[in-house]
């Protein structure tokens, strides 16, 4: 009998922290703005550096993915109370990637082919 890979979905900072101690794929899925921010910035040739909220302290780009056309890319400073700052708190995960609708597709492919435990992990709730 094959072992087939674990798909969890979690919540907030605490799946985040359950997911890394067992050394899953995360998958952060703010689904609203930011992860369509950052998959439609990357895709664009933008490189991303997120800021919570609380610490952002210069201005930031806005999480409309519209902001993004028409610019040359660069390095861009994205704020949220809540996707930046999971991916903030993530630097410890095994892998960590960005979900949304516009890229569920190749990120659902992905992980099949990886063939590794993995946790969504879904964000937008006001206090992480």
């Amino acid at each position: 009998m094959t072992n087939l890979p674990m798909l969890r979905l979690e919540w907030g900072i605490d799946g985040l922290k359950s997911a890394i101690k067992r050394k899953d794929i995360v998958v952060i899925i703010d689904q609203i703005r930011f992860s369509c921010a950052v998959v439609t910035a990357v895709a664009l040739g933008f490189t991303i550096e997120p800021t919570s909220d609380k610490a952002r302290k210069t201005e930031s780009f806005s999480l409309s993915p519209s902001t993004f056309f028409n610019r040359q890319p660069q390095r861009v400073v994205i704020a949220s109370s809540n996707g930046s700052y999971l991916s903030i708190n993530a630097k410890e995960g095994k892998q960590v990637v960005y979900g949304c609708i516009l890229n569920a597709r190749a990120v659902a492919e992905w992980l099949d082919e990886s063939n590794e435990n993995t946790t969504l992990l879904a964000a937008g709730e006001i206090d992480v």
